[in-house]
């Protein structure tokens, strides 16, 4: 994975987050945080940060989040209402 595809699956996974009115602005504005001059490794941490998260707060199992990596792109986003913070 580049860091482009890293940054914008990043993207995907704020923009999941706004949707569902996630207050964690940690997270929902992770890119805004993001510098200029960042690394491919920066993102890799970038993206496992958010990832685990995500896993956390059970968003996502590791399995869908595995198969996110794989595919880059978020395939299949919670519905509203439908997981509990």
């Amino acid at each position: 994975m580049t860091k482009e595809q890293a940054l914008s699956l990043i993207q995907e996974y704020c923009t999941v987050l706004e949707d569902l009115n996630e207050p964690d602005t940690v997270l929902t504005e992770l890119l805004k945080r993001w510098p200029e001059d960042g690394s491919e490794n920066k993102s890799m941490r970038w993206l496992g940060f958010i990832q685990g998260a995500l896993y956390a707060y059970g968003y996502f199992s590791l399995e869908e989040i595995k198969e996110h990596s794989k595919e880059k792109t978020v395939k299949e986003l919670p519905s509203k209402g439908q997981y509990q913070i």
